[in-house]
């Protein structure tokens, strides 16, 4: 990554270039699946890799111009693109069905660009009035490439293009004995997905979504407190499938502050959740020989109620909370894997009864020798509920991490272990791997040198994995990564500036759309 950054009077110019590539043959998926056909016999197939390559360029380019007077007036005006290239990505599996082995090629690459216009202003109207507003442009263009030949040869291509449009108008009053703010929020995205070959399908959707809302926040001795009401609004059209949406919307939070450095607080956050584009695409696409993804246009939002509770101390040496977290999501978009007449199998999404999601936690930091030697520990644990139309899944799971950062002059040494992340949603038990780093890195004037150990001493790394625990197909899937085991990486950057300081905007509204709605 490259930058700089050049100011005269009230205005600054910055540009930045930042690109990335990776060339990758160490990954390898080892996944079984257990096939229940219609005459109630099962089916087992093996699919590992054999070989696998993964390739990839990335390139980000920025532009941006600032003007700021003072505190009063701040205008910001930026152009950035974001250019991907996934040349020719391929695994070669060696395919065991009924003890017969058979090899089958999947390959797959995708081209994508990205420009974006964001238009960012603040505005001081009074000393206790100001007025900030934020608006976007997105265009993302795709094309992918994608063929197997499981079976029998299957090939499609997709032509992606999505346009949006982005805005966001915040008023805020500070008032006496409290804050008052009400915005106007507004996302419009147009997506034409066309796919081609032995996937043919045309998507094009419209979907429309209005949020409005207004905020009261403030102190009263001890507490702070802050209350949000709102309704949101979404149209959505795709040929003959289209709803209209309506959603309260509120958030509340309330903190005591004791005097002893402890505090006690509680959020309560209701909105509503969409579902990604990609699967509400009006498409079919083979995956293997026996199963397939399928698009639901009918999908609607779900209505989500999240609460949250936090009990934190801190002193000079301590920082420390305990915090308990639940969501409550009503008729949300789930799994939902079904057998069809000639022994396939779909996957598809269809709004359903509920999920929940229980976590409790805790965290500490200590300084073991003041501004020498900390550590810190964080742990939980995490309970998942999911009440499908036909099915209902429970998991618990723990979670841990553990941080030692010793501040030696100029050399910072860190030592870092977690044990992954395990979750359950819907139909799908997920994994992802524990990683443990050892770090060094040395600070010497305006040059800083880093150096990782990642994952020592283990070569065959447990990157990820997933099951699926449905009643008619029940898959293992496991990732490893030799890429990612006991591997070093190397940093070095190097910070020139010269001249006088500016004070570039702080946006306090970020607004951004980075899907291009492609199912795969």
């Amino acid at each position: 990554m490259v930058y700089g950054k050049w100011n005269f009077g009230k205005s600054e110019l910055s540009a930045s270039y930042d690109f990335s590539g990776n060339k990758t043959t160490g990954s390898d998926v080892k996944e079984t699946t257990d096939y229940t056909l219609s005459d109630g016999s099962i089916r087992t197939i093996e699919r590992n890799d054999v070989e696998t390559l993964r390739k990839g360029l990335a390139h980000d380019v920025k532009f941006t111009y600032n003007y700021a007077d003072s505190t009063a007036y701040v205008f910001q005006v930026s152009l950035s693109d974001n250019i991907g290239n996934e040349p020719g990505n391929y695994s070669i599996k060696d395919v065991v069905d009924g003890g017969e082995h058979q090899t089958a090629t999947y390959r797959n690459s995708s081209r994508s660009n990205s420009p974006v216009l964001d238009l960012y202003l603040f505005r001081q109207l009074t000393p206790r009035q100001s007025i900030t507003a934020n608006a976007v442009g997105t265009y993302i263009n795709t094309n992918t490439s994608n063929y197997f030949d499981e079976g029998a040869p299957y090939q499609y291509d997709v032509k992606g293009r999505t346009a949006s449009a982005l805005t966001e108008m915040i008023y805020e009053n500070k008032l006496k004995p409290f804050d008052f703010s009400a915005g106007l929020n507004y996302r419009y995205k147009y997506t034409k997905n066309d796919y081609l070959g032995d996937a043919y399908a045309l998507t094009e959707m419209n979907s429309n979504n209005l949020y409005g809302f207004s905020e009261i926040k403030g102190m009263l001795k001890n507490f702070r407190y802050a209350l949000e009401l709102g309704v949101s609004y979404i149209h959505y059209n795709q040929n003959e499938h289209n709803y209209d949406f309506w959603t309260f919307r509120s958030k509340a939070s309330l903190a005591y502050n004791f005097k002893n450095g402890m505090q006690l607080s509680y959020t309560l956050d209701m909105g509503d959740r969409a579902s990604r584009i990609a699967m509400i695409n009006d498409a079919t696409i083979m995956t293997n020989s026996m199963e397939y993804t399928v698009g639901n246009p009918a999908l609607k939002p779900s209505r989500d109620m999240d609460q949250s509770i936090r009990l934190s101390y801190t002193n000079h040496r301590w920082s420390t909370f305990i915090d308990g977290f639940y969501r409550y999501c009503n008729k949300p978009n789930m799994a939902h894997y079904e057998r069809i007449a000639d022994d396939k199998f779909i996957y598809t999404q269809i709004n359903q009864k509920e999920i929940d999601l229980l976590r409790i936690s805790a965290y500490a930091n200590y300084w073991i020798l003041p501004e020498k030697l900390q550590a810190s520990v964080y742990g939980g644990m995490q309970r998942c509920f999911n009440y499908g139309n036909d099915y209902s899944h429970f998991y618990t799971s723990w979670y841990y991490t553990c941080d030692l950062t010793a501040y030696l002059g100029n050399f910072t040494l860190r030592a870092y272990v977690d044990n992954g992340n395990r979750f359950l949603e819907g139909e799908k038990k997920g994994y992802s791997g524990a990683y443990t780093a050892l770090q060094a890195s040395y600070q010497h004037k305006d040059w800083q040198f880093s150096l990782t150990w990642g994952n020592p001493l283990t070569q065959n790394y447990k990157s990820s994995g997933n099951e699926i625990l449905n009643k008619d197909l029940h898959k293992l899937t496991t990732v490893y990564d030799r890429s990612s085991g006991n591997c070093l990486f190397l940093g070095v950057s190097w910070r020139m500036s010269h001249g006088k300081t500016y004070q570039s905007a702080s946006k306090t509204i970020n607004l951004k759309d980075t899907d291009n709605g492609i199912m795969k």
